[in-house]
């Protein structure tokens, strides 16, 4: 999309015809299992600026105006569903399909009701499978060829316009690292953050991380020694600053250094690091978040897992 024009970007997730049949189970089992997948969709879809659609079949519809959010949430939406349980036995896939690079104006093509290319495209998706299309007139997205590989012999069209099909090899990449790579936001710095399964980015869209035992916390603790209202993380310029408001601190491994603890203090966080609140990292059952910063115009390795151990 040029200049102040909004884009459309439409992903659609659909449990028919991957994994168990639904209409295999009775109502009630049914309706859990839908349920089930529904929430962990519809979670995704939120915290990368979605608006899901309500339909009335086994089907979650979302609007982005990125196509790059859009992705991403694809890759997490596979990431979760995949860490599911299995349902009666069976494992719960899913098949998701994205229309990007798609004019506000083309929305009437992708109606909430019936059928549309996104639905379509979710439908033709394997199990555990992202296909992502856009207008075949269209330039290529430049994060393109870092995660799609092209399948000419599929024809999917959206009202007159044809449009190109591929496939997302969605476990090559960690959705936050290849926002760290290609997002719009390069050139300002980001922060990427990892809290057990949970992984978030702070950049200029999102300036502001919270971290307690509160239950709005972004990162929920359950550590009796943390604070309800522990401690965030701001965005300022490009600078990502640490706001201990805890009564027994928070415990800071910056790469390559010795911990710090600080308490209702200030600290400015660069580079790679471990947070721990309330105790050292070290200590047994200590709740560490990861984080790296990613200077102007880099593009940063992965966060080290949430259960390395910290520098000495």
């Amino acid at each position: 999309m040029g200049g102040s024009e909004q884009g459309l970007s439409v992903l659609c997730a659909s449990v028919s015809g991957a994994g168990p049949e639904l209409g295999g189970m009775a109502g009630s089992e049914a309706e859990h299992a839908f349920g089930r997948f529904s929430k962990r969709i519809r979670n995704v879809v939120v915290s990368f600026g979605g608006t899901v659609v309500e339909r009335a079949d086994a089907k979650v519809m979302a609007y982005f105006p990125e196509s790059e959010d859009a992705l991403q949430s694809a890759i997490e939406i596979q990431r979760r569903v995949v860490a599911l349980p299995p349902f009666s036995g069976m494992p719960l896939t899913v098949g998701v399909g994205v229309c990007g690079g798609h004019a506000s104006a083309e929305k009437r093509f992708f109606p909430e009701a019936g059928g549309n290319a996104a639905t379509s495209l979710s439908d033709l998706a394997a199990p555990r499978q992202v296909l992502f299309s856009m207008p075949r007139r269209a330039s290529p997205l430049p994060w393109m060829p870092l995660v799609a590989r092209g399948l000419p012999g599929l024809a999917l069209a959206s009202g007159q316009r044809r449009l190109g099909v591929f496939s997302v090899d969605w476990q090559k990449f960690d959705p936050f690292s290849l926002r760290l790579m290609i997002s719009r936001g390069a050139g300002e710095g980001l922060m990427y953050l990892r809290f057990k399964a949970l992984d978030m980015v702070l950049d200029l869209h999102r300036p502001l991380l919270t971290i307690g035992r509160h239950a709005d916390s972004d990162f929920r603790l359950g550590d009796p020694r943390a604070s309800r209202i522990h401690a965030r993380i701001e965005r300022r310029g490009s600078r990502f600053v640490l706001v201990d408001r805890s009564s027994n601190g928070t415990f800071v491994t910056l790469d390559g250094e010795p911990e710090h603890f600080i308490r209702n203090h200030e600290m400015p966080l660069r580079g790679r690091g471990v947070l721990s609140f309330g105790g050292p990292a070290a200590n047994a059952g200590a709740e560490c978040v990861t984080f790296e910063i990613a200077e102007a115009r880099e593009a940063p390795a992965p966060a080290p897992s949430s259960s390395s151990s910290p520098s000495a």
